[in-house]
């Protein structure tokens, strides 16, 4: 038995770059792990000579700089706009709404007044969910941000007409 941090390290060698990048990101999400405790693992047994280390050093490197994201598409998603050149959001950010309520956007750009949502099947299906997604999409309307949706699975098959559509809904 191995700790996550552990775990991560040691697969680091052997799985594509995005896949560790989506292992981290989800532990961190989970609480299961931070990026201290990550960089701890790699000052005591990584290092010199211990394959993947320098693949684990930047997937940290990316989560300390912009934080956890709240799925694997996401995180699929903000790996493909960074290698497009496109602005770096805010993960996560947080709106208030003229209504008093708090709401995520996955990727922000505040300053553009401008999000982007990745919606997965479990948490955007059926008539409550689409109510509470029409309610939520109206309101950060009113607060001044415009959002656009995409589909988990066109992250995951389509990715590049995903980032094409960020792109210009960036540069409008």
């Amino acid at each position: 038995m191995t700790t996550v941090e552990r775990t991560l390290l040691d697969c680091a060698p052997m799985v594509p770059f995005a896949v560790l990048a989506k292992g981290a990101d989800s532990a961190v999400r989970m609480g299961l792990t931070d990026p201290a405790a990550l960089c701890k693992t790699m000052s005591e047994q990584g290092g010199r000579g211990v394959q993947g280390t320098k693949r684990l050093a930047r997937v940290i490197d990316h989560l300390e700089a912009s934080g956890p994201t709240g799925s694997p598409a996401e995180v699929a998603a903000l790996s493909a706009m960074r290698a497009a050149g496109l602005p770096l959001p805010v993960l996560q950010y947080e709106v208030i709404t003229p209504s008093g309520r708090r709401y995520r956007v996955d990727f922000g750009w505040p300053d553009l007044g401008k999000g982007v949502e990745v919606d997965g099947m479990d948490a955007h299906s059926g008539p409550n969910n689409l109510d509470r997604d029409l309610l939520r999409q109206n309101d950060l309307f009113e607060a001044g941000i415009e959002l656009r949706r995409f589909s988990a699975r066109a992250v995951r098959n389509d990715i590049d007409n995903v980032v094409a559509a960020i792109a210009r809904f960036l540069a409008t």
